[in-house]
């Protein structure tokens, strides 16, 4: 979905295994996976490279479908359960929220992260 790498701490995150290199069959192979030693550092990083960085938050006041997400995002997706770290947080420009409906508390990351990317793609293919 338009996505050009992806950036995973190296404590606290699931590394590529064999098992996630099958569930994402193929994918990996030819997509950029960095591994960081500090998230915190590698998104002010990011930040001075000119990125925005937008992080998923349940408790952000403003949902993912009223952002305008534009030029060069780093999107950043916490842990299911716990979500990022108050660090993160501070770290990011905009945290943006899920509107959930129901009973449902809380999303899988990758469910998540989808909808995410997706909304992101779907602004940028209709030039919003």
């Amino acid at each position: 979905i338009g996505t050009s790498g992806l950036i995973l701490p190296q404590r606290r995150a699931v590394g590529i295994t064999s098992t996630v290199m099958k569930v994402a069959a193929g994918a990996l192979e030819t997509f950029p996976v960095a591994r960081v030693v500090n998230l915190n550092r590698a998104l002010e990083e990011l930040k001075q490279a000119g990125f925005w960085i937008y992080g998923t938050s349940a408790t952000a006041a403003q949902p993912l479908y009223t952002v305008k997400f534009s030029g060069p995002v780093v999107l950043v997706v916490g842990s299911e359960g716990q979500g990022l770290t108050r660090l993160v947080e501070q770290s990011c420009d905009i945290l943006v929220s899920i509107p959930l409906i129901g009973q449902t508390p809380s999303l899988n990351v990758s469910v998540a992260t989808g909808m995410a990317l997706y909304e992101i793609d779907r602004q940028r293919r209709s030039g919003q």
